[in-house]
């Protein structure tokens, strides 16, 4: 998992392509209900490469779909806070940058 130093593994989904990393499970289904949830028949974190903590981050129709998805680099950027909460929340996000900065909020 992704989870930054003093956190739990367990708290965090490690999410490359909108699919868990490990698991291949998509992240939505891997956030078990605490994360990447959508409306019925939306999936939020469809694409998305990002460390996710279930918190409640991500939640709303195609919520963090494209998050840091379409370019290749080091690392992945957290969300968490709850962070992206609403319709279409962060769903570009990073998308083709190079860089994608941490979306925490406390």
């Amino acid at each position: 998992a992704c989870a930054p130093d003093g956190e739990s593994d367990a708290d965090w989904v490690d999410c490359v392509g909108g699919n868990e990393v490990g698991t291949g499970k998509r992240c939505s289904a891997a956030c078990n209900g605490e994360c990447c949830v959508g409306a019925s028949g939306t999936a939020a974190c469809s694409y998305a490469t990002m460390c996710i903590k279930k918190d409640g981050s991500c939640n709303g129709e195609e919520a963090c779909t494209n998050v840091a998805n379409g370019y290749p680099r080091p690392g992945k950027p957290f969300i968490s806070g709850p962070s992206c909460v609403g319709i279409q929340a962060c769903s570009g996000l990073g998308l083709f940058a190079a860089d994608v900065p941490d979306f925490v909020t406390d």
